[in-house]
């Protein structure tokens, strides 16, 4: 789940100023890889790792006129 939240405030007639907040996998969820399908391997059907990435947070202020 990915959110984002945005403020903009007019400073002048002409000129605004925004800032942004995003969050990437916002819950920080596990997406788990597929378990081990090699019979014989001690490790057979066990899921040994995880896909994909960790929480980003990016921020971002921006000038407009």
């Amino acid at each position: 789940m990915d959110l984002s939240v945005r403020k903009a405030v007019n400073v002048t007639e002409k000129t605004r100023v925004s800032f942004r907040v995003e969050a990437l996998n916002a819950t920080n969820t596990p997406r788990f890889s597929a378990p081990n399908t090699v019979f014989g391997n001690p490790q057979f059907g066990r899921i040994t790792g995880t896909e994909g990435f960790a929480r980003i947070i990016q921020w971002m202020l921006r000038f407009e006129w």
